[in-house]
């Protein structure tokens, strides 16, 4: 399991100013040349406060002739190995949100 040791929304928030916003990592996954990442976005406008669910994020730039998920490339000598990221990034993602669901 590669999910971290990351601090809770509530813990987040506590640190934040006034107008301030923070992308947590809570999980990541790394098999050159793919990174695949669990984050959350916690802010604060003014008392109000605000957050994102966790969305998963998934970076093939190191690949020769990769990109940003928004055009993600899986070369064909690289398709194995992403899916085994994809699939433990997904186990991750999974554990991370049935946790949320439990505490509330």
């Amino acid at each position: 399991m590669t999910v971290l040791q990351a601090p809770t929304r509530a813990e987040v928030l506590a640190q934040l100013g006034e107008d301030d916003g923070v992308t947590t990592t809570l999980a990541q996954v790394q098999r050159p040349p793919f990174l695949a990442v669990v984050t959350r976005w916690d802010g604060r406008d003014g008392n109000e406060v605000f957050g994102d669910p966790p969305r998963l994020e998934f970076d093939s730039s190191a690949q020769d002739g990769g990109e940003m998920f928004r055009d993600l490339t899986v070369l064909p000598q690289h398709v194995e190995l992403f899916v085994q990221v994809v699939n433990e990034i997904v186990a991750d993602y999974r554990s991370i949100v049935e946790g949320q669901a439990r505490h509330g």
